[in-house]
């Protein structure tokens, strides 16, 4: 289905603010309004910041309401077993140049026991995104467009994602062909867990855009006349998300939207310029980069805090996550070791053993934290690579 829609750029970095008294969430949000349409930028701002609500408060959203003057049109929630929204109400909006502002109140219940992770931040990298099909790239000149993207994503995930630290944008032609299979391309899991070590991250997404062709759709009657010569064009995009330390997936989702291209056939079209992300493709690319960042952000968020063993000291152990992660003072983990052995048919396999010694952290700092047992007695056997886990 054609995907429809009126001119609206997403402010790139959702500005929100959130005030918690006793349920209620106070969340502000912004989106810059193209022609003149205060409607849908609103619509969008309040999307945006509900989203950022939702995720802060530990509850998981699968679908969003629409919104008329601050009241609710419709009950189509769909909160998940660990939260419930009671109430939303649009508390206030302000249009300056164009720019809207607006401030949404909602009461929200979760239990954020249920996620004991929910309230750290995991290390993420993203690797440059490729081009299945890069002779589609040729109409409009767009063969940056896989980096522009990933990079505007990347710079997304740093600023509004309450689940990730992104570390790294990895600028680099990676082996990875946009099949379903669990690992792509060349890419085996023990490069995915290399790629993960020299990143310093817990995640890798890789990404692939597998279709950018344009076509002519089909207009008849008197429709035809006012059809015009600019094609329509796609853009599909499949994301997986993998465990650096152990090489799984844990993410696989595919994304697709289908807008007018505005620009005449021969022009070279730069994709780093404002006009066009002002486009109307341009603003399609947005809307999948905020359906990705809440979809990566809802399915991983209660997936278990985990850090490598960076280095060993005498009695205390270094991780390579820290304040920036949301780490505490007292916070307390669980060491596994790891190791590898060669099977009967000659195949390297991984070998996790879990420690019963409990570690805490006694040092913070922004991208790392020191640790020493609970009961102050030396650290058995841990060693460089080691992993530990939020207990």
């Amino acid at each position: 289905m054609r995907f429809k829609m009126k001119k609206v750029l997403l402010l790139l970095l959702v500005c929100c603010s959130f005030t918690l008294h006793a349920e209620w969430y106070e969340v502000e949000g912004e989106a810059i309004i193209i022609d003149g349409d205060v409607d849908i930028a609103r619509e969008l701002a309040v999307r945006n910041a509900l989203k950022q609500a939702l995720l802060y408060a530990g509850a998981s959203v699968s679908s969003l309401q629409s919104f008329n003057g601050g009241k609710i049109l419709s009950d189509r929630f769909q909160i998940r077993m660990d939260g419930e929204v009671r109430d939303i109400r649009l508390k206030s909006e302000s249009v300056k140049l164009d720019k809207i502002t607006v401030q949404i109140v909602t009461d929200i219940v979760a239990d954020r026991n249920k996620c004991l992770s929910a309230g750290y931040q995991k290390s993420v990298s993203l690797l440059r995104f490729g081009i299945r099909h890069r002779e589609q790239a040729s109409y409009g000149g767009i063969y940056n467009i896989n980096e522009s993207f990933s990079r505007l994503l990347y710079q997304s995930l740093r600023k509004n994602s309450q689940t990730f630290d992104a570390r790294e944008f990895i600028n680099q032609n990676i082996g990875f062909s946009g099949s379903s299979l669990p690992l792509r391309g060349n890419l085996t899991a023990q490069e995915i867990k290399q790629i993960s070590k020299s990143a310093d991250s817990q995640y890798i997404i890789l990404g692939s855009i597998t279709d950018l062709s344009t076509f002519k759709p089909v207009v008849n009657g008197i429709a035809k006349i006012f059809s015009g010569d600019l094609p329509d064009r796609n853009f599909r995009l499949n994301i997986q998300v993998f465990d650096g330390f152990n090489g799984s997936l844990l993410f696989d989702r595919n994304y697709s939207k289908v807008t007018k291209w505005e620009f005449a056939k021969h022009r070279v079209v730069d994709t780093d310029t404002l006009k066009f992300w002002r486009s109307e493709f341009g603003v399609s690319l947005q809307l999948i980069i905020d359906d990705v960042l809440f979809d990566l952000d809802a399915s991983l968020q209660c997936k278990l805090v985990e850090a490598r063993v960076i280095a060993v000291d005498g009695n205390e152990v270094n991780i390579n996550i820290g304040r920036n992660n949301g780490l505490k003072l007292g916070d307390q983990f669980m060491i596994k070791h790891t190791g590898s052995y060669v099977d009967q048919f000659g195949i390297s396999r991984k070998k996790e053993t879990n420690s019963s010694s409990k570690v805490e952290v006694t040092k913070l700092y922004d991208q790392q934290a020191s640790l020493m047992t609970v009961d102050r007695q030396p650290t058995a056997n841990v060693q460089i690579d080691d992993l530990v886990i939020l207990n």
